[in-house]
């Protein structure tokens, strides 16, 4: 089995005796990368996105001294192609001091709410605020505060959306004693439904960067950085909650403690399930090496397996990990790294089954070399795909922007010939071996369901698939995978069979032969009208002269 890469044409025939025919790294499978933010002066920095069920999606990101001097949040809306919808907007009304920390969530119809921290009009301390906007970016209200004057430190929200238009909260304060994870909720306006409570049990030590995923029941999955928990440094917690925010105390994530687990991050399956990934330093200087790992869990809050590494590429620092659950249930996770040779510096990613099992290997999101990337987000879209966000320095007019890139659901990449290329069968009858092909998707997984399209030649030697046709569509079975029986024409001769996907263009030529009566091949031309009239002439002059030599 060999396997060739697809030049830039997905329509270029590659003829093989036996062969894969594969395309170039997402080619034709994902846009290429575009900058989001329209305004490029200053920075534009630590993007977040998130989809409806349509496929739209939001962007949003923290600028500064775009309207006057310090961060605002700002956003833009895509549709299902990443076409803008309008142009970027600005999210917070108040806009004096630093308004950043930004955090973001989408209802499945497109309804989308931001939470930020920074000073209101009451207080020159961070507080957390929220704005909620309809499906079509329209305000519902003003900036309303989320958080209660404490005269303390309040940043970093994170939130979601439950099928009662509820938005559940969390965030991290300066307490009495240290930084400490509280939750509120708020109504469909906006406004909060009660007082924040203390989210963590645990009090010993910072309580940092939480992150919220939120069930549509209102249940929730908090997960945190414990500075106290696995005796080592940071550790990551998580704490399963229940709508009213009440639930069994948080417990341990991580399995190795050796040094720095931090910045988790989670992300839910529509069963319920989910996933944590977190950096991890293993006891080595965070300035020289970061890995990423995860760790899966069921809709019971009980882990399934094992904490795994995700990134492959083990050099220098991978860190800054997002997750997110496309529409097929698969976990995706994106990374920034940070090797010492800078050309392979950037953002990078794996996609993660529901059982644990890896698909595929990690590769490359972005696309320019150039730049320094990094802060990537996720949101999963329907077909399948996803779309990543980063900011990237040195693109843009001017410091840090936004950028993006669309990847589609999986796809056929790959055409694979297991077996009945380059055989020979006598004139009318069958081969010895069927033609057994396998489709992979754009990472290399195999690809039920998937429509092939077979040809052979209409005129002169040729084969009949089992339709007594020379040409047949098939679909793959669940190991994607086809088979098909072969039978020789009446004609003698070499001939090539073509393989298509007509979902993606991928073609592949397969060599087969039919051996004639001597059991010899040899090529038949196709004659059209004016080469069998030739023939006949040609014929006939033959048998006159032989006839009057007789």
């Amino acid at each position: 089995m060999r396997s060739v890469l697809f030049p830039e044409s997905l329509a270029l025939v590659l003829c093989c005796l036996a062969g894969v025919a594969s395309a170039q790294t997402f080619e034709g499978l994902a846009t290429p990368e575009f900058r989001v933010n329209s305004f490029e002066l200053g920075d534009q920095r630590v993007p977040l996105v998130a989809s409806a069920a349509d496929g739209r999606s939001v962007v949003i990101w923290q600028s500064r001294n775009q309207d006057q001097p310090g961060w605002g949040i700002h956003a833009q809306r895509l549709d299902a192609a990443t076409d803008f919808l309008g142009d970027e907007f600005r999210i917070n009304v108040f806009n004096d001091g630093n308004q950043d920390g930004q955090a973001l969530a989408m209802a499945p119809d497109g309804a989308f709410v931001v939470a930020w921290n920074g000073p209101d009009r009451l207080s020159v301390d961070p507080v957390i605020s929220l704005r909620r906007f309809d499906a079509n970016a329209v305000p519902l209200a003003g900036d309303r505060r989320i958080s209660e004057s404490t005269g303390q430190t309040q940043i970093l929200p994170r939130l979601g959306i439950d099928q009662d238009d509820r938005v559940h909260l969390s965030w991290e304060a300066v307490t009495a004693d240290n930084f400490d994870i509280l939750g509120n909720a708020a109504g469909a306006d906006g406004t909060a439904l009660d007082s924040p409570t203390t989210r963590n049990t645990i009090t010993a030590g910072a309580q940092r960067r939480a992150d919220l995923a939120v069930r549509p029941d209102g249940s929730q999955v908090l997960v945190w950085q414990d500075i106290a928990i696995d005796g080592n440094d940071w550790g990551v917690v998580l704490r399963c909650l229940d709508p009213a925010g009440q639930g069994p105390a948080e417990v341990q994530v991580n399995q190795a403690t050796q040094g720095q687990q931090s910045q988790p991050r989670v992300a839910l399956r529509p069963d319920g399930a989910f996933a944590v990934v977190w950096q991890d330093n293993s006891g080595l200087s965070s300035f020289v090496y970061r890995r990423i790992m995860a760790r899966r869990y069921g809709p019971d809050c009980l882990p399934l397996g094992p904490e795994v590494q995700v990134n492959q590429f083990d050099e220098g620092i991978q860190d800054l990990p997002a997750i997110t659950v496309d529409g097929l249930g698969h976990y995706v996770i994106a990374w920034q790294s940070l090797p010492d040779d800078f050309e392979q510096q950037g953002i990078r990613a794996r996609r993660l089954a529901a059982d644990g099992q890896f698909l595929g290997d990690e590769f490359v999101v972005h696309e320019e070399v150039e730049a320094f990337q990094d802060f990537p987000d996720l949101t999963g879209l329907p077909d399948g795909g996803f779309l990543a966000v980063w900011e990237s320095a040195g693109q843009d007019e001017s410091g840090f922007g936004i950028y993006a890139r669309r990847f589609l659901g999986p796809a056929p990449a790959e055409l694979i010939i297991l077996e009945g290329a380059d055989q020979t069968a006598p004139i009318g009858e069958a081969f010895a071996l069927p033609l057994r092909i396998e489709v992979r998707d754009q990472w290399g997984q195999p690809l039920p369901g998937s429509l092939l399209r077979l040809t052979a030649p209409g005129a002169g030697a040729s084969v009949l698939f089992s339709n007594g046709l020379s040409s047949i569509e098939g679909v793959t079975d669940g190991a994607g995978q086809l088979s098909l029986s072969l039978q020789a024409n009446g004609l003698p001769g070499s001939y090539a069979v073509s393989i298509e996907a007509p979902a993606t263009g991928r073609v592949l030529s397969v060599a087969l032969s039919n051996l004639g009566p001597a059991g010899a091949a040899f090529p038949v031309p196709a004659l059209g009208p004016a080469g069998l009239v030739l023939l006949a002439f040609a014929l006939f002059w033959f048998l006159r002269r032989r006839a009057l030599l007789s």
